[in-house]
């Protein structure tokens, strides 16, 4: 990481930060300890399923819909951090309308025109959240070699929508599905090697194209 110092010196600040302290309650960093002194006005959160952010981005939402009249919004694609642009994360692609391909123009000034000149526009969600939901794609892999996925967009009233909440249950033959079992001693076991490891569709990220479990 002495490649890029400003990047170093804030990976160990945070290292030298082992208690919640003073540094993890700054305004940039935990919203949570201000949302008494956030001023009630619309919001629009956005975030990516693999977005290092997510947990906080949602956490937001619900707690400043809760405490503020104006409304709020969740939008939630199929991005990794500041990935909205694109169609894809890591070796996955999930179609052209995954992506919001002028987030800092046309998407933006589309809000703030709704917001503040009461401008109609049939691509803003109908409902508080709109979620891409993914899958559906074919499995073949297009001329970038990353997987076609597929998905699409849905909109939602509350979070979490329902049927989303699911219970997984670990089986004897090592399967993992939501048939309930009644041995609480189901186990099943893996061998990680850093060397050969494990490409994975998950993860958090704050930024690359690739990542590996």
């Amino acid at each position: 990481m002495s490649i890029a110092p400003n990047f170093e010196d804030y990976f160990f600040e945070e290292l030298t930060h082992g208690d919640y302290d003073d540094y993890w309650k700054e305004t940039g960093i935990n919203w949570e300890e201000y949302y008494g002194q956030t001023s009630d006005v619309p919001m629009v959160h956005i975030g990516g399923w693999y977005d290092i952010f997510l947990r906080g981005t949602i956490k937001n939402f619900v707690e400043l819909s809760y405490l503020q009249k104006t409304p709020k919004w969740l939008v939630i694609g199929p991005w990794t951090h500041s990935g909205n642009m694109n169609t894809f994360a890591g070796d996955v692609d999930f179609g052209q309308e995954s992506a919001i391909p002028d987030f800092q123009e046309d998407y933006q000034m589309m809000w703030f025109n709704y917001l503040l000149k009461d401008s109609i526009y049939p691509e803003l969600p109908k409902h508080p959240i709109r979620l891409f939901v993914m899958g559906g794609g074919d499995g073949s892999k297009d001329a970038n070699g990353r997987l076609n996925h597929g998905g699409y967009w849905k909109d939602f009233d509350n979070w979490t929508p329902a049927g989303s909440e699911l219970s997984f249950y670990f089986h004897d033959d090592g399967s993992l599905n939501n048939a309930k079992t009644d041995r609480l001693n189901s186990f099943t076991t893996y061998t990680y090697d850093p060397d050969d490891p494990v490409p994975t569709l998950g993860g958090t990220l704050l930024q690359g194209e690739r990542w590996r479990l």
